[in-house]
């Protein structure tokens, strides 16, 4: 009989990662899924107690022989996968967090992470990891913004996209007070927004006028 080979289950179980755009973390387990390109929802659906051993296909390996495997072609990686993150986890190299008793991950700290050791992980979800970091980077700086002194604010450490972000905006506003030197602050907040609405860098008027006048490392900082 001719071997049936591994399927592709990334096929079969594809994820929309529009789902997950405001599930901010996840459990080693889906974040894992998630890389693969295959949803850790339908799984958990297929297999309602969550364990991974139980969704199974099978196939002939030779006379009288029979393999198991979970995940058909991606199953090795899988595996290889997730023992690199809960060893990551275990020396301190990827932060996790518990909820109600669950180790999870931030996924916008997976991915990272994961770049950094060359992964090929799908676009989408490289996407979604940076529409989290926006998402927490806006929350971080309001919260920041309406309890703490701006002479005591510390330099927080950026990702890429930040960055660039931030960047952005200072590039805008010095193009707007170039053209009107006399603008206010609040005037080039407006502008800049108005800039950057409906696109990735968009933000709201008080948070880019906080980045670009509150924040400590901002050239504009306590700018007359």
């Amino acid at each position: 009989m001719e071997q049936e080979k591994p399927v592709d289950i990334s096929v079969l179980l594809s994820v929309s990662f529009v789902d997950w755009a405001d599930r901010l973390d996840a459990t080693y387990n889906e974040v894992v899924l998630l890389s693969l390109g295959i949803d850790p929802d339908v799984v958990a659906a297929i297999d309602q107690s969550a364990d991974l051993s139980s969704f199974t296909h099978d196939y002939e390996d030779g006379p009288g022989e029979k393999n198991l495997f979970h995940f058909g072609s991606q199953h090795d990686e899988y595996c290889r996968r997730l023992a690199a993150i809960e060893d990551a986890v275990r020396h301190g190299v990827l932060r996790s967090v518990d909820v109600a008793r669950v180790k999870r991950v931030r996924i916008v700290d997976f991915v990272a992470w994961a770049q950094k050791r060359d992964w090929p992980l799908p676009s989408e979800l490289v996407g979604l990891a940076n529409g989290h970091d926006a998402m927490l980077a806006e929350a971080i700086s309001n919260a920041v913004n309406s309890q703490v002194p701006v002479e005591v604010r510390a330099v927080r450490r950026r990702s890429a996209a930040t960055q660039q972000r931030r960047q952005k905006y200072f590039d805008l506003a010095n193009e707007m007070w170039a053209d009107r030197p006399s603008a206010s602050k609040s005037d080039v907040a407006r502008w800049v927004e108005r800039r950057v609405r409906n696109t990735p860098q968009a933000r709201t008027v008080k948070t880019i006028r906080n980045i670009l006048f509150a924040e400590s490392d901002s050239p504009f900082y306590r700018k007359k």
